[in-house]
């Protein structure tokens, strides 16, 4: 018995047979080729190939994710903030606050991240109490200097002295 035209595989050919199913003409929904749907769940097959359901299923998580990329990123952003938060003790309300008592911005260099990402809390890593908000930057910057306020200065006096 000759293989239908669309089987790639004598083995799927004969299951196709088996299924009893009336053949449908489909059009893939990954590639666009023309291919004979016989059997598979009520005429449901939606792809040429096995690599063709691959691709679909790999790229399926991709277009749920950039499908409203802004709302997708906004939301990230408060989960994201929220857990910070708890981590201090801190509530939204809080953060708010905060971030209008320091005009918006930065509480060194008055700037948002570069990035786009929220405003890092600084916080005292021995007493775990909460400074301010910084800039990626700035908080990378202090952390670099172990909070100490000492190496701060001698780090400001060294650039006043060499620029």
């Amino acid at each position: 018995m000759a293989l239908p035209k669309y089987a790639s595989n004598p083995d799927q050919a004969a299951k196709d047979r088996t299924e009893g199913g009336k053949p449908v003409a489909k059009v893939c929904a990954v590639c666009g080729v023309d291919f004979i749907a016989y059997g598979f769940g009520k005429g449901k097959r939606r792809y040429c190939s096995e690599r063709c359901y691959k691709d679909a299923r790999r790229n399926q998580g991709r277009d749920l994710y950039y499908k409203d990329t802004d709302r997708s990123l906004a939301k990230a952003r408060r989960s994201n903030l929220k857990a910070r938060l708890k981590r201090f003790g801190l509530t939204v309300e809080d953060y708010q606050s905060m971030l209008a008592a320091q005009a918006g911005g930065c509480a060194i260099c008055g700037g948002q991240c570069k990035t786009g990402r929220i405003l890092a809390i600084d916080h005292d890593h021995v007493t775990g109490r909460v400074r301010g908000l910084l800039c990626g930057n700035c908080n990378k910057g202090i952390g670099q200097f172990e909070d100490t306020p000492s190496l701060l200065r001698l780090a400001a006096a060294y650039l006043e002295r060499t620029v």
